[in-house]
Formats: C-alpha cells, sequence, structure tokens
C-alpha cells in the first residue's frame, strides 16, 4: 500500500502542473474552475490508481476527467445563473405588477388622500409638514393619511383577492 501512494505521489508531483495548465487552457482563463477540476481529477485518480496507473497515458486519463469535470462545473454554473435570471425577471414581475397594482388604488383614492400620502411617503415629510403643504391642521392632515390608508389597503386587498380568485 505504502508503495501505491509512493507512486501515486511521485507520479502527481511530476504531472500536476501540466494537467494543470490543460485544464487551465480548456477552461480560458477560469483559473480557479480549472484548478478544482484538475484537484477532481486526480482525486478521482487517487480513488481508482490500481487501474489508472496501468492505462497506457494516466496524464492523458486524468486531463479527460478534469476537462470533463469543468465542463459540469460551467453548465452547473451556467444553469444557474440562468434559474437567477428567470427568478430575478419573476420577482421583477412581481414588483411591477405590485407597483401597477398600487398605482392604480392611488388613482382611485380622493385627490386630497393622495396629496397627503404622496407628501408623507413619497416626500417623506412628517405629518406637520404635510398639514403645512395641505394648508389643513395636524389633526386634519393626520385624519386624512388615516382614511387614505385605509381605504388603499383596501382596494389593494380586493385587487389581490379578485387576482388570486382568476388563478394569477
Amino acid at each position: 500500500m505504502t508503495s501505491t501512494v509512493t507512486a501515486f505521489e511521485d507520479w502527481y508531483s511530476d504531472q500536476h502542473s501540466s494537467v494543470l495548465a490543460a485544464v487551465a487552457m480548456f477552461c480560458v482563463g477560469d483559473h480557479a474552475r480549472a484548478e478544482d477540476a484538475a484537484n477532481d481529477a486526480f482525486v478521482e485518480a487517487y480513488e481508482k490508481w490500481g487501474s489508472v496507473s496501468q492505462m497506457d497515458s494516466p496524464t492523458g486519463w486524468v486531463v479527460r476527467v478534469g476537462i470533463n469535470r469543468a465542463k459540469r462545473s460551467h453548465r452547473r454554473r451556467k444553469r444557474r445563473i440562468e434559474l437567477l435570471n428567470t427568478q430575478r425577471l419573476e420577482a421583477s414581475s412581481v414588483d411591477e405588477q405590485r407597483d401597477l397594482d398600487l398605482l392604480a388604488a392611488l388613482a382611485k383614492l380622493p385627490d386630497r388622500q393622495r396629496a397627503a400620502l404622496v407628501l408623507r411617503y413619497v416626500e417623506d415629510l412628517s405629518q406637520a409638514d404635510v398639514a403645512e403643504r395641505m394648508d389643513v391642521a395636524v389633526g386634519t392632515a393626520s385624519a386624512t393619511l388615516n382614511q387614505a390608508r385605509g381605504k388603499l389597503r383596501s382596494t389593494l386587498s380586493e385587487e389581490e383577492t379578485v387576482r388570486n380568485s382568476n388563478g394569477n
């Protein structure tokens, strides 16, 4: 067993740089992926050293395994990126729908309530500043904001119920 390990270690020391270079050329600049793939190939060679060492070209076999590992790694990475992009598109569609729903609900509010919400949440003004801008008492601005939030919540809830009942 020790001679087998020693034989592998000697071969590994001699061949590591050339295997890594070959796999790296395949990976075109993605050195981390090349290194991972080459190392995985060497691990597999070690695990199968009894048969790999008997091959005409153990180094060629390891290069082929390394390239195959790099290909699989690239395909997995590409699928993950595609999946993430799809999820982003779906999320942005959800965000866009929510934004459209919000705009539609805002349009249904009376002008005074819509103005109060915009001043408070878009312009980020305090209730006192909203009251000042609307030329009303702070209590009136507060009541207007409460009524507007209630109607907005109700409208958005109704739209969500309708969308869910339609299967969307």
